[in-house]
């Protein structure tokens, strides 16, 4: 106790000595705070006494100082009793905030029960992937990992925290390509069993992918050879980038594809763990090549009709001319038939040097406005005439149908030779219809028989020159069509099945005057 008869200048000199000593021991209660001192020296009257901290071994705080994840220590009743930088960098929060709160300051409540249950084990770990709530009002994706530690009387929990962030932020960019990508790109292990399948692969090929076999669910046939792909045979070579396959479903046209398979390794090693694959449609790119070689075809055999054809019929003219006039002189009477029969050839060579002209590429067309049914029944009574000849029927049905321009004469021949065509191809008392309506923006002539269809040999060859299934027939017919299409801008389709063909020339419409 103070002496209140002691000098004033005395009791100045020991608040000052009381000050310096409480500062003296703030200092050392700040540094035991953070971690700073390692053991306490108190000098007493006989001997001097050593305290060792607990936890407060100094490698072992340089290591959890310098460690990349977040590290704590956690009281039985969740107050942070320690905790290093990349701790508080990761909830964005100062040291001094952090030191002496909850750690259920930072947990989400829907997660703080397992978590709890674990502290009062006071035994064991935990591990779980959590969001902590950071200072910045926002939240980190975590994984918490923590072990109890029991020191004397003690127990205390070390928790690792690993931060997630980048993983998450990566994880989400790769899965939003995954799923915008146009391309159906296709997921599976190692057995070849579907794991993801983004939207575009669920919309082409129509199937429940995840959880089934790819080899089962997308059967595949490679286009090179007709065998089946498999897809294990297909990544375990070196040859399984660009492979052109074909896909058939049902109640749908096949698909031609482009198949791109990626296999997934072990790390370094060279264990296969799943595959990537990555399908591209070819189908309409792989028809319009065809396409494009066939009129290739067509344009030069156009050419080479325009060149020669008028040279050719000049002299068959003549022959023509001299041949009749042989059948007019009585010495010739005994070889009349003969005669007639080189007339007859001569006018048949005659005729596929005219469909050779109507294959021309530069052949001029006059386009006026017309209406389609007005075509068809003017050709009616001579294609009633050939149908009655043959044993069939012929029906039209002549639709509501917009003007659009066209040559007359030209709309005529390509209408004549797939009628003709339609009732070569059907057996007796067939019926062949003819009609005309509107899609869209588009005037449809369709012609349909009910012949046995076209086989696959020949459907993807029709337009070209010289390709027939008649015994007689030259194969310009289709040629000759298709051509005539293409001069007025419009497109043919064959639609052919067991019960019949139907061939569709689609005319786009031009809007004729006001």
């Amino acid at each position: 106790m103070i002496n209140e008869c002691q000098p004033t200048a005395v009791l100045l000199e020991e608040i000052k000595q009381l000050r310096r000593e409480l500062a003296e021991a703030n200092s050392i209660i700040n540094a035991i705070k953070h971690g700073e001192v390692d053991a306490l020296l108190i000098s007493e009257e006989f001997n001097d006494q050593v305290y060792v901290l607990k936890g407060a071994d100094h490698i072992y705080r340089v290591l959890v100082e310098e460690m990349q994840e977040g590290c704590a220590t956690i009281a039985a009743n969740g107050i942070i009793l320690f905790c290093n930088k990349n701790f508080a960098d990761i909830v964005k929060l100062p040291l001094n905030r952090i030191i002496g709160s909850s750690i259920y300051n930072l947990i989400k409540p829907q997660n703080t029960g397992d978590f709890s249950s674990f502290l009062s084990a006071h035994g064991g770990s935990f591990k779980a992937e959590y969001s902590l709530r950071t200072g910045d009002g926002f939240s980190t994706p975590v994984i918490m990992s923590a072990i109890s530690i029991t020191l004397g009387s003690d127990t205390f929990s070390c928790l690792v925290v690993t931060d997630l962030t980048n993983q998450r932020r990566s994880e989400q960019f790769l899965q939003m390509i995954f799923n915008q990508a146009k391309e159906p790109i296709i997921a599976c292990d190692r057995d070849g069993r579907i794991t993801q399948a983004n939207p575009a692969a669920v919309a082409m090929l129509e199937e429940e992918l995840v959880g089934n076999y790819f080899d089962t669910v997308v059967p595949l046939v490679r286009i090179s050879d007709g065998t089946k792909f498999q897809l294990n045979q297909a990544i375990d070579s070196n040859s399984s980038y660009g492979i052109e396959v074909q896909h058939t479903q049902c109640n749908s046209p096949p698909l031609t594809l482009l198949i791109n398979a990626g296999r997934f390794n072990a790390d370094d090693e060279d264990t296969l763990i799943g595959c990537v694959v990555m399908l591209t449609d070819i189908t309409d790119k792989r028809l319009l090549a065809e396409e494009l070689a066939r009129l290739d075809r067509l344009n030069v055999i156009g050419e080479m009709a325009a060149g020669i054809g008028h040279e050719v019929r000049n002299p068959l003219t003549t022959v023509r001319g001299y041949l009749q006039l042989f059948t007019r002189k009585s010495k010739y009477a005994d070889d009349h038939e003969q005669l007639a029969i080189m007339i007859e050839e001569l006018d048949r060579a005659n005729l596929i040097i005219t469909e050779f002209l109507s294959l021309a590429k530069n052949k001029s067309v006059e386009l006026k406005p017309g209406n389609l049914n007005d075509t068809i029944q003017a050709l009616f009574p001579m294609l009633q005439a050939d149908a009655f000849r043959l044993g069939h029927e012929i029906h039209v049905d002549g639709g509501n149908t917009e003007v659009i321009c066209y040559d007359d004469k030209e709309i005529r021949q390509l209408i004549l030779n797939l009628v003709r065509n339609g009732l070569e191809a059907m057996a007796t008392s067939g019926i062949l219809t003819i009609r005309t309506y509107s899609e869209n923006d588009k005037i449809i002539l369709a012609v349909q028989d009910t012949g046995i269809g076209i086989s696959e040999k020949i459907i993807n060859k029709l337009g070209t020159p010289f390709v027939t299934t008649k015994e007689a027939g030259t194969g310009l017919g289709l040629s000759i069509c298709y051509r005539i299409a293409e001069r007025h801008d419009a497109k043919i389709e064959v639609k052919t099945s067991s019960e019949g063909t139907t061939f569709l020339v689609k005319f786009k419409v031009h809007h004729v005057g006001p």
